[in-house]
């Protein structure tokens, strides 16, 4: 429950976004609601279109289309291996090729009314390990989650219909806040937690059709969003070695993407020189699910839901010399657990963190983060909420460059608790730039088990891991 508060991978903000992940992978191709944007200019850019980066999007081409091809794998090497359901998950757990598109396009005339600019991405995988090991060795919803998948994840138009107005409508991807690598204020985009720590960066944020008015007035930037699309995250599916029980979940119910199910979001954001703040609301569907029993009274029938909720949150960033300094805060209400039907609750989330780059060719980031919930009762300590009156979240990430930026190896720890008595993981890794467009990079990943629910048992899934990407 509480794991959707950490993203999964380690990842530095520079260049759009705050992806917890390995962070070598190059930035979406419209930054959007970055923290760096605030920094490069005192001035703020008039609209999205004219923030565009000229390498992305040149002016004499109508079309670019752009991607990658990845092969990557992972061998879990514990003597403690997880079984879940006659699988047992020593041994390779992954061999998968797979490909990236992304496609924009941008009028080259200069006498049209007004600027615009479609994306488009795509992506197919496919995961030979089933295939190899033996595909009646797993349960359905471990080869539905893992072995094969095709989507189309963005796409959207963006327009200028006016020079302090931006429009943009479709599938896809909205940062807020200022933290790397917790998620506090960031919560409009559901996340991919199917791999905890392992998630490559194109899909570690799952897109959502939204659509979003941004108005800019000097260092201001008021934004209005409607959700149009109910989509929760993608947990570790019945079977799997990151799933700790050993029964199926009960039905998790998804509201329909209907006019009444529209969820909103505000933002109000200031960059100045040396410092930014935001201001955030949302009306959403709450991420994390209560149970409930909707039998007639004769044979009980479980059904996980989500609760509508407001949040309100700010941020906050200062800059000094070589030190970036970050805060953030999240008020929740109504919030429902399952064994307190009755009874909704509201929670505090507080984040605050550094970044500090005065060494040579080195970063390194601590984020803490506490939620303390409101009224707390005792009964919410008990499975399945598994929650406590305060609950405490540290990371840290440490990176260095070496040979011009050519390898970077990264260190990165992220746990739950005083004592990481919660659940805990810790990331080595190392890429190596062989060429341009050729990245090779490897590491390797330990687990702790924990009192939350979703690290109960996840110590033994220790792993290797490599990956060969070609970008074209």
């Amino acid at each position: 429950m509480m794991l959707s508060s950490i993203l999964c991978q380690p990842a530095p903000a520079h260049g759009g976004g705050n992806e917890l992940l390995h962070g070598f992978d190059e930035a979406p191709p419209v930054p959007e609601d970055s923290l760096w944007d605030g920094f490069k200019d005192e001035n703020p850019t008039e609209n999205a279109l004219d923030a565009l980066p000229h390498d992305r999007v040149p002016e004499q081409r109508l079309f670019r289309l752009t991607g990658h091809m990845k092969t990557a794998g992972a061998y879990n090497f514990s003597s403690d291996a997880p079984v879940r359901e006659n699988t047992n998950w020593q041994g390779f757990s992954r061999l998968k090729a797979g490909m990236l598109l992304e496609l924009e396009i941008k009028p080259t005339d200069k006498g049209r009314i007004f600027d615009w600019f479609i994306f488009a991405s795509g992506f197919a995988w496919y995961d030979f390990i089933y295939l190899t090991k033996g595909r009646e060795n797993y349960t359905d919803e471990v080869l539905d989650a893992y072995e094969t998948k095709a989507q189309l994840r963005e796409l959207y138009l963006l327009a200028t219909p006016a020079k302090h107005l931006d429009i943009k409508t479709g599938r896809q991807i909205v940062v807020w806040g200022t933290s790397d690598y917790v998620r506090v204020v960031d919560i409009l985009n559901p996340l991919d937690l199917k791999d905890p720590g392992t998630t490559d960066i194109e899909d570690l944020r799952l897109p959502v059709a939204m659509s979003k008015i941004d108005y800019y007035r000097g260092p201001f930037n008021l934004s209005g969003i409607m959700i149009h699309e109910v989509r929760f995250n993608e947990t570790p599916p019945y079977g799997s070695g990151f799933y700790p029980y050993s029964s199926a979940p009960a039905y998790e119910e998804t509201p329909d993407c209907d006019l009444e199910n529209t969820q909103f979001a505000l933002a109000l954001k200031s960059r100045f020189s040396g410092w930014d703040m935001g201001l955030y609301w949302a009306d959403i569907y709450h991420p994390d699910t209560y149970i409930e029993d909707v039998s007639d009274g004769v044979t009980p029938v479980l059904v996980q839901k989500h609760e509508r909720v407001n949040m309100f949150g700010a941020s906050t960033t200062i800059v000094n010399g070589s030190w970036i300094f970050k805060a953030e805060s999240a008020y929740w209400d109504k919030l429902r657990y399952t064994n307190m039907p009755n009874k909704k609750f509201s929670r505090l989330d507080v984040m605050a963190g550094f970044e500090y780059s005065g060494f040579s060719d080195t970063r390194i980031c601590v984020e803490l983060v506490n939620q303390h919930l409101f009224n707390y009762k005792s009964q919410l300590k008990n499975d399945p909420d598994g929650i406590d009156e305060d609950q405490l979240q540290s990371v840290i990430c440490i990176e260095k460059n070496f040979m011009h930026d050519i390898l970077t190896l990264t260190f990165f720890a992220a746990g739950y608790g005083k004592k990481w008595q919660g659940g805990s993981y810790q990331i080595f890794s190392a890429q190596y730039d062989v060429l341009d467009n050729i990245t090779l990079k490897a590491g390797v990943v330990f687990y702790q088990s924990g009192d939350l629910s979703m690290f109960k048992d996840i110590g033994g899934n220790d792993q290797l891991f490599l990956e060969l990407k070609y970008s074209f």
